[in-house]
């Protein structure tokens, strides 16, 4: 019984720490739902560049690792992908799956990105 009860504690005291909606680790690969934005950004040389995020359709929560921060509530993620992959989708709902990194370069304007395998409707 307690077990239980400590298992109780933690599972609800990991969601009051993070906020509602799934927490992930980096590294996991996932299933998430949303819309694809585009985005037009500009660097400090002045190239602009456009890209694409998934504003998610429910937020997820990314755990501390030995390198990185967690992120609490995050409802856009950077979609590591070839644009014209996914430029066809701009302002749909999609499903994509891939494995969940830290935005590691000036190209990814989210500290949240997925590095896309599959895309679906």
């Amino acid at each position: 019984m307690k077990v239980f009860i400590l298992l109780v504690i933690s599972f609800t005291l990991r969601f009051v720490a993070f906020g509602q909606g799934e927490t992930f680790n980096y590294g996991d690969t996932v299933i998430l739902r949303g819309k694809v934005l585009q985005v037009v950004y500009e660097i400090p040389t002045g190239d602009k560049f456009t890209t694409y995020i998934l504003q998610l359709n429910n937020p997820v929560n990314i755990k501390t690792n030995d390198e990185w921060e967690g992120l609490a509530n995050v409802n856009q993620i950077h979609l590591n992908i070839m644009n014209p992959k996914v430029e066809r989708y701009h302002n749909e709902i999609i499903t994509v799956r891939g494995y969940l990194f830290h935005g590691l370069t000036i190209h990814h304007i989210r500290d949240l990105c997925i590095k896309v395998d599959r895309i679906e409707n």
